[in-house]
């Protein structure tokens, strides 16, 4: 009789694979869907601060609103 903690070992199917597969895929695609959110904040804030250089102060306080 074998003891209660002891289990079989399970073989990888196919479908546990694509389940692993499928996993990172998904972790890689909101990754990937932060890092293109961050870009499109930091280039409005990048626009904004390029309006406030060039004293455009109510297109500037428009773009900061948008981006908070």
């Amino acid at each position: 009789m074998q003891p209660l903690f002891f289990k079989k070992k399970q073989r990888l199917t196919f479908n546990h694979i694509t389940n692993v597969h499928l996993s990172i895929l998904s972790l890689y695609l909101v990754l990937l869907v932060q890092l293109k959110v961050q870009a499109f904040l930091l280039c409005h804030q990048y626009t904004a601060l390029r309006c406030i250089k060039s004293t455009a102060f109510s297109k500037a306080s428009r773009i900061l609103s948008f981006c908070i």
